[in-house]
């Protein structure tokens, strides 16, 4: 494991201060002095979703980190910049207040302040190391979700904090997202490669801390690693840039710029803004057409995960996309706490690709055993019976009067099933090469169906079956739905319905839908266009 080691270099402790007046407030969050910016300043009611600043070495009273709080609070987050350093950050004499300028005069200035401080910088680090720092993080992090009620939290940090912010991230996260600008001291790999949630690196092209080398590995881990992140480099910056930067240079005021708002950008489309509640007796995920409102909405999707299950971020993601069409969205726990680990997950781009295939057979074949094991536990008599618990729940004490069932991989099966009517096979694992089926008697218990690249479906009796309009969206390349396949169910459903639409998404394979690699464009678009199809379908049929 590479380590940084030493104390703070001059990068760290100069800059350039910025000039404004900051709209926020000076409180208490706990027992730490804090400064607050508030998306909603009138209201008496916290945000739901807000931003921790961890602050540079320069600490919460730096000007210049209070007006990046303020510009985030009007992005709509309560955001929260407390005192990490007990009082004793680093003095901000040692910035300049100059315009930028390169002289002899102004170089010589800054040499001698950074001599000056020396002996402070040496004795600073050890006064704020994890040790400390901790204790201090997890007294914010307690009044921030148990006193406040903050549902979803991201971390933000910059230099000194940014490796903290990284580690709040890790192993058992404490945030929901991660964003890092320009982080020193990391110990790297290690904490890189223990982040756990969506994550942002802002980074400098020149950086004492941050080499090139190791920003192509930071990528590289959280590829492998994670499902929502991002490494942006911004050419001609060093380290400090986003927080210290001169904004008389045009460079550094479009690269500070850019960091903060593709930083918002991407806490906003990689947190989800839904609630973790009860469905019954099920956990569930809910995004609400209507968040403000007390009453649910009468029209509803059901959406029935992947073996990844209803935790899984993307899933969670695609559930707030369908409520923003004005559905509200139920995620259940339908695996009873016992979903497939994402760390089995291949993290494919979703191409068709040779090498794609490959690397997806060789991750599957590590998986196998796992995989054995998992199908039995939720075999389509354990899952149908969770089904007609969440279905009881939604119709009879809810009130959902139209309901649809979206389904992926696994869960695509099950959504085929709730759109069927009158099948009877035997219940058992069923297998691509076995031709089985659920147990399933009566009327069908949704009023239609989006099917997502389904897996282990009983070919053709459970398509044949299907008596409500259903949509599916097929991946071009997938072991579980072959061309073949996928032509003999454009007939079956041509022969049986009305309303139906079978739609093949080129240059895609299983799974693509939900966990395609959206850096990709052509994957992006096939996963965005197989969700605005389906939800246009859905439009269509239940306003008929």
């Amino acid at each position: 494991m590479e380590t940084v080691t030493g104390g703070l270099s001059a990068c760290c402790v100069t800059g350039f201060l910025d000039r404004g007046v900051p709209a926020g407030t000076e409180t208490k969050l706990g027992s730490l002095d804090c400064y607050l910016a508030r998306a909603n300043p009138s209201s008496e009611t916290p945000s739901e979703n807000a931003i921790l600043m961890l602050s540079d070495a320069f600490g919460w009273k730096l000007n210049n980190a209070r007006l990046v709080a303020d510009a985030y609070a009007n992005e709509g987050f309560d955001c929260y910049l407390p005192d990490f350093h007990s009082g004793s950050s680093i003095s901000t004499e040692l910035l300049s207040t100059s315009t930028g300028s390169s002289s002899l005069f102004s170089s010589v200035q800054l040499v001698f302040k950074y001599v000056k401080a020396m002996p402070s910088l040496l004795s600073w680090l050890p006064a704020h190391n994890p040790e400390v720092t901790f204790p201090l993080l997890d007294i914010a992090l307690t009044e921030l979700r148990e006193k406040i009620g903050v549902k979803k939290l991201a971390a933000f940090g910059y230099c000194w904090g940014g490796r903290y912010a990284i580690l709040l991230g890790g192993a058992n996260p404490k945030v929901e997202a991660v964003v890092a600008f320009h982080p020193s001291l990391v110990q790297f790999p290690k904490d890189v490669e223990e982040i756990k949630v969506p994550s942002s690196f802002q980074l400098a092209e020149s950086d004492v801390f941050f080499s090139s080398a190791r920003v192509s590995q930071t990528e590289t881990i959280l590829k492998t690693n994670l499902e929502k992140y991002e490494v942006v480099l911004y050419k001609g910056t060093s380290h400090g840039f986003s927080m210290r930067g001169n904004e008389m240079y045009e460079l550094i005021k479009k690269a500070r710029d850019d960091a903060h708002a593709r930083a918002i950008t991407f806490i906003k489309s990689g947190v989800p803004t839904g609630i973790e509640t009860k469905l019954g007796s099920l956990d569930c995920y809910i995004a609400r057409a209507s968040p403000s409102s007390n009453t649910p909405s009468e029209n509803a999707i059901l959406m029935i995960s992947d073996a990844f299950g209803w935790k899984l971020n993307n899933a969670r993601l695609v559930a707030d996309a369908y409520a923003n069409e004005g559905f509200d969205c139920y995620l259940p726990d339908f695996h009873s706490g016992t979903s497939i680990s994402v760390e089995l997950m291949s993290n494919l781009t979703g191409s068709s690709s040779f090498m794609e295939k490959t690397n997806f057979v060789l991750k599957y074949v590590k998986a196998i055993p796992t995989l054995i094991a998992w199908m039995p536990k939720h075999s389509p008599k354990i899952t149908c019976a969770l089904l007609d618990l969440a279905i009881t729940e939604l119709r009879e004490n809810i009130g959902v009067k139209k309901l649809v069932a979206f389904g992926y991989c696994w869960g695509g099966r099950y959504a085929i099933i709730l759109g069927g009517q009158n099948v009877e096979f035997f219940d058992f694992l069923s297998i691509e090469l076995i031709n089985v089926c659920v147990i399933f008697h009566g009327q069908a218990k949704v009023d239609a169906i989006s099917v997502f690249h389904p897996s282990m479906v009983a070919f053709p009796k459970e398509v044949e079956a299907i008596k409500v309009p259903c949509s599916f969206q097929l991946a071009e390349s997938d072991m579980y739905f072959s061309f073949a396949r996928i032509s003999q169910t454009k007939t079956i459903l041509k022969t049986n319905l009305e309303k139906y639409e079978v739609v093949v998404y080129k240059e895609t394979s299983h799974g693509f839908s939900m966990r395609g690699n959206e850096m990709e464009e052509v994957v992006k678009k096939a996963r965005d266009d197989s969700h605005a199809s389906a939800i246009a379908f859905i439009k269509t049929v239940l306003n008929a």
